[in-house]
């Protein structure tokens, strides 16, 4: 096949055309940076009950006059639009190139995987990853108390998501999992939440720590101490004997007050009945003086 000049001219000029227009097409490129609190990052802690606020910086390079970039939030994996917890709690906004997504009233189940993502025509390009998580909340009871000789079991309320791996100190010892007398138990799928100890004695009084610790950032709770304190296991007899005690005085006392009453009563009944019998007449002499003078 042979072309003359202008034919050869005509065909370089498309095959240029096309391979700029083409280039230019491939080139463009969307890159997104994950962002909170003017702070480049991939985790984002945020306060039950407050809003929970993620931004992503959306840039564009090389775009053409019919491409169209889209910017949408995701879920582990599911829009947040399609989420029935999140709907009416759900705002989105865009000012320039950066994304925001806020909820409201964040609450405990709203920790977990979010996405930025960014598509091209429909088509997605890129995406950003930020993982979430709520503060992490403990508790156990200040002053705990348990008999000498019985099961000491402590109970340390957790809130957080996700869940945290929860640590105990005792004595000045880290317990991250059972070990001697202490059984580190698991609760409402959560595990190490309470806290045991068998056959407590009297040397078992201390302080006693929980923590929870975030598996993603490694950052600590703030602790929730409480005081053991063992009971003497008769402590509840001694209360009882006293009581038998002040009751058994109290009734020798009303038994002695009761017999110098009734004495007393008979000494003044003797004593009143002497002067009458002194007054009466003899009415046996009279008869028997009648009988002589007859």
């Amino acid at each position: 096949m042979h072309f003359n000049y202008l034919e050869m001219k005509y065909l370089v000029f498309c095959v240029t055309l096309n391979f700029l227009f083409f280039a230019n097409f491939v080139s463009s490129t969307v890159t997104i940076v994950a962002k909170y609190d003017d702070k480049t990052t991939n985790t984002k802690k945020y306060e039950i009950k407050q809003a929970l606020q993620l931004s992503c910086n959306v840039t564009t390079d090389g775009l053409v006059e019919n491409q169209k970039v889209e910017v949408t939030w995701e879920k582990d994996g599911k829009l947040v639009t399609e989420i029935d917890q999140l709907k009416k709690r759900l705002s989105l906004s865009h000012n320039g190139n950066k994304y925001k997504l806020q909820i409201n009233s964040a609450e405990e189940n709203d920790g977990g995987n979010y996405s930025c993502v960014a598509s091209i025509n429909g088509v997605e390009e890129t995406r950003a990853f930020i993982t979430v998580e709520s503060k992490i909340y403990v508790k156990i009871p200040r002053d705990i108390t348990v008999v000498e000789g019985e099961k000491l079991r402590v109970v340390c309320q957790v809130h957080g998501n996700p869940t945290p791996q929860i640590v105990w100190v005792y004595k000045n010892v880290t317990y991250e999992e059972s070990k001697g007398r202490v059984k580190l138990e698991e609760e409402k799928n959560v595990p190490n939440a309470v806290f045991t100890l068998e056959d407590v004695t009297p040397d078992d009084q201390s302080e006693l720590t929980c923590k929870g610790i975030s598996k993603n950032t490694n950052e600590s709770s703030d602790p929730s101490m409480g005081v053991v304190r063992v009971k003497d296991k008769y402590a509840a007899l001694w209360p009882f004997l006293g009581i038998c005690a002040e009751v058994l005085v109290l009734c020798a006392i009303i038994l002695i007050y009761e017999k110098k009453r009734n004495k007393t009563e008979l000494e003044e009944s003797d004593t009143d009945q002497s002067p009458e019998q002194k007054n009466t007449p003899d009415h046996g002499g009279k008869e028997s003086n009648l009988r002589h003078r007859q």
